[in-house]
């Protein structure tokens, strides 16, 4: 159990600090860096499984015309993409703000184009998007 908890560890830290998000001319970038993922969190605890477990680095620009809404969700509101149990009624507070990109595309209300968590100026990254909009 010690050893999946581990591995699940890994698998969160590798991947929060893998994914940026930028204001550029053309739109918002996001860029997701190498990292470490598994379904199976006992194998990330192992370093010798870093190789097979490594998710290539993914980009994509959001067109500033694409943009449809940018969502600030404060610390403590109720955050529907990590659900645990759906049996237990259980669900994730986010103990942080969450900043949401949505363009015209996204119909699905759960799904962003571009989600950060724990971005220490969210309302100035807001403004900024709207103003180069």
């Amino acid at each position: 159990v010690l050893l999946a908890l581990y591995g699940h560890y890994r698998i969160v830290r590798s991947t929060v600090k893998a994914y940026h998000l930028a204001v550029i001319s053309d739109g918002v970038k996001a860029v997701h860096d190498d990292h470490i993922h598994t379904k199976f969190g006992i194998l990330a605890a192992f370093h010798v499984f870093d190789s097979c477990l490594l998710v290539k680095k993914q980009s994509k620009t959001i067109p500033f015309d694409q943009i449809t809404k940018v969502t600030i969700q404060s610390p403590g509101e109720v955050n529907k993409s990590l659900w645990c149990s759906c049996r237990n009624s259980f669900c994730l507070r986010t103990p942080y703000e969450t900043l949401d990109v949505d363009t015209d595309g996204s119909q699905i209300p759960s799904y962003f184009t571009a989600a950060m968590d724990g971005l220490t100026e969210p309302v100035h990254f807001q403004k900024l998007v709207w103003a180069m909009k």
